[in-house]
């Protein structure tokens, strides 16, 4: 399938809205498709405003469980953290860095920060229809284009049952102030592993979620760059939940030591060389009024 040029409205908004509406507007122009799927999707979190044209508000609260996991498999920490869904889908963090034990862990990076470093100028986004693409993310520029999400617009998830892309890349990363310039080549993979699913754990039995969309993007390959540029991780997990919206699970695991610091000398990082797992699981929530 061929790839058109999308305007970036934020790297998350067009899939998440258009999955929790289920659908958008056939005839309409590109903008005012994008106006009507947004403005249903903030109906549907009960925030009565225009997102395209107010400033964003906090659309969820949510408390997550963290839970890091070093490459022996047993669990080095966990602790808890509060992320923001904002209106726009982006996701915002009270504290940028969470403390578990010995270890600080600093998931604005890993989940927000990393994700606004992309360059939002025009052709940085491309998309086929079922998945959108990224050119650029901070300093690393792949060729061709890098799978990102699903999406932008997913009007029936049904269709991306069983769905799966290989991506062969080549990266290359320019970082002057770091005395960094180097390339790497690989592939992504990316993998829808269930649609409709259910989800639910021991942390709130209440909340159960009968909607979800959970998919997979993985990277292979890439010998010598850093997991840090281009967001290399080894493979990062989403849970969907379409009705009500809500991200009730988010797993990535690899080589993750970059963005963990400690407090003890380094005695914590010490136990986490290799592939590490970090597993953020809802606790509770609240959606925004």
């Amino acid at each position: 399938m061929s790839r058109q040029i999308m305007t970036p409205l934020f790297l998350i908004i067009f899939f998440t809205y258009a999955v929790a509406c289920g659908r958008g507007s056939q005839g309409a122009s590109g903008s005012e498709q994008k106006r009507e799927v947004a403005t249903e999707a903030i109906k549907f979190t009960s925030i009565d405003y225009d997102p395209l044209t107010a400033p964003a508000k906090v659309a969820a609260k949510v408390n997550y469980a963290i839970s890091i996991i070093a490459k022996s498999g047993n669990e080095v920490c966990r602790g808890t953290t509060q992320i923001n869904i904002m209106s726009n889908l982006e996701l915002k963090f009270p504290t940028g860095t969470v403390k578990c034990l010995m270890l600080t862990l600093d998931l604005s990076r890993i989940l927000g920060d990393s994700f606004l470093s992309a360059n939002p100028g025009l052709g940085n986004f491309t998309s086929d229809g079922k998945v959108l693409y990224i050119k650029e993310i901070g300093k690393a520029t792949f060729d061709p284009p890098r799978p990102f999400f699903l999406g932008p617009l997913v009007q029936n998830p049904d269709d991306y049952k069983d769905f799966k892309l290989t991506v062969p890349e080549t990266v290359t990363v320019n970082d002057p102030e770091a005395n960094v310039s180097l390339s790497g080549t690989g592939q992504f993979d990316v993998e829808v592993l269930s649609v409709g699913g259910k989800y639910s754990n021991e942390l709130s039995p209440a909340n159960k979620f009968n909607n979800v969309m959970r998919w997979a993007i993985s990277s292979s390959g890439f010998d010598g760059v850093p997991t840090k540029y281009g967001l290399l991780y080894k493979k990062m997990e989403w849970y969907w939940n379409t009705q009500p919206l809500m991200i009730p699970k988010i797993v990535i695991s690899g080589d993750l030591a970059a963005f963990i610091g400690s407090s003890s000398g380094g005695s914590g990082i010490s136990r986490l060389v290799g592939d590490v797992t970090i597993s953020l699981s809802v606790k509770d929530f609240e959606y925004g009024t």
